[in-house]
């Protein structure tokens, strides 16, 4: 799309969504850009959009390496990176090893695949040949390009809130891997997590990412967000005043799951959810 106005923001949050899930207020990041040759407005997008990351992520943009690389990167190819640094007390660092059967799993939604799964979905535009400017299929208001180009949800100042009290126990942060592979790294082997989905309802985007792959619902839950962004994993008695912190700065916070002895013989589990 040439569209290089946000992809700095999606690079901040991949970095800084990470860092918070160890108990870390975000400090500072850094950004490293190597191009075939500068382009003026193309770089100064991409910082903007960084700049606009750092901003919603309540850290700053202190620095970074332009690197022009013509015998490296051809027909407009480049390299983006970042790293963030933040600050945390050791003995407040997450996870915590105190995740127990009936702690609860509060969940943040996602607003789009968050920079995970493009692979899959430039092969579903191409293979059904799928003109993605257009209003897509199932959101008759926007255009598949716009729907797919939205910039991954930063969750700092929700977890700012959530954790002022210190009471978060554990933070997975849904990337690749979607919702089977993230959330085990939270907690102990011998505990399974329990989503609850009789009352989620899967966003019109993944039903139709299923429909197109034609893959099955498992394999999207591994693959996708599904539209859950970010788990926290919190004491129950803590929940309802920490979905009150969460949702009273904007977020729409909800209940997802619960902890539960590992008598599955897995890690993650679905109720409601028929694979």
């Amino acid at each position: 799309m040439n569209k290089y106005d946000t992809i700095g923001i999606d690079l901040v949050a991949m970095s800084v969504n990470d860092l918070i899930v160890q108990g870390a207020k975000p400090l500072f990041f850094l950004d490293y850009i190597a191009v075939e040759r500068i382009k003026k407005k193309q770089v100064l997008d991409i910082i903007n959009g960084i700049a606009k990351g750092c901003y919603k992520a309540s850290c700053s943009l202190v620095g970074g390496e332009t690197a022009e690389l013509p015998g490296l990167y051809q027909n407009a190819h480049f390299d983006l990176a970042g790293f963030a640094v933040g600050i945390v007390d050791k003995s407040k660092l997450l996870p915590k090893n105190n995740i127990k059967s009936n702690d609860v799993l509060i969940g943040l939604p996602s607003n789009g695949i968050h920079s995970n799964g493009f692979s899959l979905v430039r092969k579903i535009i191409e293979v059904n040949s799928i003109d993605i400017y257009k209003k897509s299929e199932f959101d008759k208001n926007k255009t598949l390009a716009e729907i797919l180009m939205k910039p991954t949800m930063l969750y700092t100042k929700a977890f700012m809130a959530a954790n002022k009290n210190y009471k978060v126990k554990s933070i997975s942060h849904i990337t690749g891997g979607g919702l089977i592979d993230n959330p085990p790294r939270a907690f102990n082997e011998n505990l399974t997590l329990k989503f609850d989905m009789k009352n989620f309802k899967l966003p019109p985007l993944f039903n139709w990412l299923k429909d197109k792959a034609n893959i099955s619902l498992f394999e999207l839950t591994k693959t996708f967000n599904c539209g859950i962004g970010f788990l926290i994993f919190v004491d129950k008695n803590d929940a309802q005043e920490i979905i009150n912190d969460i949702n009273k700065i904007g977020y729409n916070a909800f209940l997802i799951g619960s902890m539960v002895e590992n008598d599955y013989e897995k890690n993650v589990v679905f109720d409601g959810w028929n694979f």
